[in-house]
């Protein structure tokens, strides 16, 4: 039997793909508002805070939805995963050494292989042990009655 299409699902991950977007554009890009940029520009200060505060729910919606639907684990998928995450990884912080915003070293190249995660790259290796976890919730949801589901 075919699943039907869930376009309602579907737009509401791509707003969450979006607000991330903003949300790692906002603050960290572009810096968060000081007491002098409210006093001198408040109008501007609001609006970035205001994006702020609607897109940081972005990621759990995003991880919400994905739970939703079901991560279902293969070796396949977890190989896409892990190429994915190394490719893009290696690749920006190539770019970033070639153009001089950092310096080439072991410790960076341990990031990018996840083996010394930063403390702001949390979502890679959250991502990961959810997608290995995925399994176990789905037995329990499978398997388990209300007073189990309550008890946990």
């Amino acid at each position: 039997m075919r699943s039907e299409r869930k376009s309602n699902f579907e737009l509401l991950r791509i707003i969450a793909m979006f607000m991330v977007l903003v949300l790692h554009a906002d603050f960290q890009a572009l810096g968060v508002p000081s007491a002098e940029d409210i006093i001198n520009t408040p109008f501007t200060s609001f609006i970035k805070v205001l994006f702020e505060v609607l897109s940081i729910v972005a990621v759990n919606v995003f991880v919400l939805i994905s739970g939703w639907f079901g991560i279902k684990p293969s070796i396949k998928g977890f190989a896409k995963l892990i190429f994915q995450i190394l490719f893009f990884s290696f690749g920006i912080y190539i770019v970033m050494a070639l153009i001089g915003k950092l310096n080439f070293s072991i410790t960076g190249i341990a990031h990018c292989l996840v083996l010394k995660p930063a403390t702001s790259y949390w979502f890679i290796p959250s991502y990961l042990c959810l997608y290995l976890f995925a399994p176990v919730l789905y037995s329990f949801i499978a398997f388990a009655d209300k007073k189990s589901y309550i008890g946990v």
